[in-house]
């Protein structure tokens, strides 16, 4: 998760698209996009996904303003009384979503943590799932072929599958980061004290695994990454350490 505070990006068609005070950004699942929380003036926040052009620029264009983005969608603007933690995107009944994660106070100022699905839209309104719980939400993660995500919680980790969410396992500590591989069959978990830990979905009860590597003590994993080919992952944890682990000879690189 990259931090910003301020950002300009513009869009080269006939329409400029300013995007300022970037609070949170994410990549998207395909790799070609970015999934952005920005506030502005005349709102408290919104969310952006800019899908990016990486085709190189034809000598051409008499315009000089960079065109690295391809399309805007967006979910907002809203969240006036929202704390956004992680957010994704994901595939939710065949149609692009955003899901965040967070915590929202009511009119009566009771806070209450949140899992938010929100459908993206070239639009001024936007459909919605909202979901609240009794524990800290702290992460969240989406899948490209399956209608499932996941959120890692204080203690423990929550699935969304056949429109419920299931605690599949409670460790008693923080879950800080969540990732499906690309068919959503594996699901890789940051887990505190306990290092990067992978479940299969293709067996029930889900089996879990431990990802040892090289005996190093990977604990207070913050974010994972797959790479390309999902054979290797890159780690980051909360001393700023960042590790790049091949999954299939189990060694760091």
């Amino acid at each position: 998760m990259d931090q910003f505070k301020s950002c300009k990006l513009f869009l080269s068609t006939h329409q400029n698209y300013i995007f300022q005070n970037v609070n949170l950004s994410n990549w998207g699942l395909n790799g070609r996009s970015i999934i952005g929380l920005w506030h502005g003036n005349e709102y408290n926040a919104i969310l952006y996904k800019l899908e990016l052009n990486f085709t190189p620029r034809s000598s051409s264009v008499e315009d000089d303003s960079p065109n690295f983005i391809h399309s805007v969608k967006k979910v907002g603007p809203f969240f006036s009384r929202s704390i956004i933690r992680d957010m994704c995107d994901t595939i939710f009944n065949g149609q692009e979503h955003v899901l965040y994660v967070g915590v929202e106070s009511n009119f009566n100022s009771v806070k209450q943590n949140i899992a938010v699905l929100c459908r993206l839209t070239n639009h001024t309104s936007t459909n919605g799932k909202k979901y609240t719980y009794l524990k800290r939400l702290l992460c969240c993660c989406g899948c490209r072929n399956d209608n499932i995500f996941a959120a890692g919680t204080v203690s423990g980790i929550f699935v969304f599958a056949n429109e419920e969410f299931t605690q599949i396992r409670d460790y008693g500590q923080k879950v800080r980061c969540t990732e499906f591989n690309s068919i959503g069959n594996i699901l890789y978990c940051g887990i505190d004290n306990r290092g990067l830990v992978m479940y299969d979905r293709r067996e029930d009860p889900w089996k879990c695994n431990d990802v040892k590597i090289n005996n190093m003590n990977l604990e207070n994993i913050t974010s994972t990454k797959l790479l390309s080919g999902e054979n290797a992952i890159i780690v980051s944890c909360l001393d700023g350490t960042l590790t790049q682990i091949d999954l299939r000879k189990k060694m760091s690189l």
